[in-house]
């Protein structure tokens, strides 16, 4: 090559490949996630953790695997912001561990090529510690199906110029927790909420002990087999989520609604906008244990309070009082008050930070209700 030749341009094609992540939509960043068999809610749930592990990248594509999947999983993948694709195997399929990671199995220059993928969020990480330890990247309604959908929340007469909470006292999923609580103070509050606070109340999720009666002002989604995403639209534009239910209260949390989990075993509750309220858990002495005093115990999980009562060292569990749900509620509010009427839709959420740490890192904080404030 003679010197008054410009040189020739060096591009170390692999590296591009393997290392030049979600800057392009020619490399993509892929992330690969098998979908639990379980409840709906260990379904949504995944999403949310995929959500925050894509989110810092421009481009990406995440192919999700599950076995079977029923009309409520496909609902669900409407929620999911990022591009993806759903690989739905009529029976058990063995995963093509050989060809997720290094592209020697295939044309390893196709760098759009799903059968070779960048990250593999195993079933076995997502937990609750890792949902606050990662960025908070709200799933949302495509634009599409939240005007589809408007109308029938409309029909429910639901005022779009005042604020509403959604509660869910639902008890499906719930079957091994050791102690139930009172859908009648639930039914209480809600009437305080329309009464007293002006406010007005949807109730998601399943179906509770009782059947709280039709009132102005109240809308009751967790009977007649409303769509999942219609509960979901509604916890979208929500002020704050009240209750223990399983199902309203994951929505709340993948939608990155305010939220005060009450009667809650399951101390993970960690967003800064997240309230937890315990339940009540009597010691062999007759103390009363609650919020903090059991997390400093080290009941940090439903199978600690069944292991402890077994064990003798908690003799009962009882569940919140309405005073103490009144409190959480005052609380919750007074933290939102820039909530007139319906919460507006969520932005669309990208970091863009072409990178992310794991594993990830985060104390377990919860913000308990301050039961000291008096209720009233």
């Amino acid at each position: 090559m003679s010197s008054s030749e410009p040189p020739l341009e060096f591009r170390n094609t692999v590296a591009t490949a393997m290392l030049d992540l979600g800057r392009s939509e020619k490399r993509p960043f892929k992330a690969y996630v098998p979908l639990p068999n379980g409840p709906i809610t260990d379904t949504l749930l995944t999403l949310k953790v995929a959500a925050a592990v894509v989110c810092n990248f421009r481009h990406t594509v995440t192919t999700f695997e599950t076995v079977n999947a029923n009309s409520a999983v496909n609902a669900a993948m409407n929620l999911y912001p990022f591009s993806a694709q759903l690989q739905n195997h009529q029976h058990e399929k063995t995963l093509p561990s050989a060809g997720l990671f290094w592209p020697g199995a295939v044309d390893r220059y196709n760098t759009t090529h799903t059968y070779w993928q960048d990250f593999f969020l195993t079933p076995s990480l997502v937990k609750p510690p890792l949902f606050w330890a990662l960025p908070d990247c709200p799933l949302r309604l495509p634009q599409g199906l939240r005007d589809n959908l408007i109308d029938p929340l409309r029909e429910t007469n639901l005022k779009e110029d005042r604020w509403f909470v959604c509660m869910d006292t639902g008890r499906r999923d719930h079957s091994d927790r050791p102690v139930g609580y009172d859908d009648h103070s639930y039914l209480k509050l809600c009437n305080f909420i329309l009464d007293e606070l002006g406010g007005q109340v949807v109730k998601t999720g399943y179906p509770g002990e009782i059947v709280w009666p039709s009132r102005p002002g109240f809308v009751d989604l967790s009977t007649g087999g409303r769509p999942l995403l219609l509960h979901a639209l509604a916890t979208s534009h929500a002020r704050a989520f009240i209750g223990p239910g399983a199902l309203g209260g994951t929505l709340a949390h993948i939608l990155s609604i305010p939220s005060a989990r009450t009667d809650t075993l399951d101390l993970f509750a960690g967003r800064p906008s997240d309230l937890v309220l315990t339940t009540n858990a009597v010691d062999r002495e007759g103390t009363v244990r609650n919020q903090d005093a059991l997390l400093d115990e080290g009941y940090t999980a439903t199978e600690h309070f069944i292991h402890s009562l077994d064990s003798g060292n908690l003799t009962s569990v009882h569940p919140n009082s309405f005073d103490q749900l009144l409190s959480a509620t005052q609380q919750i509010l007074s933290e939102t008050t820039d909530i007139a009427a319906w919460r507006p839709a969520q932005k669309p959420f990208i970091r863009d930070t072409g990178s992310f740490s794991w594993p990830p890192h985060s104390d377990l904080k919860p913000r308990f209700v301050d039961l000291s404030r008096e209720a009233g």
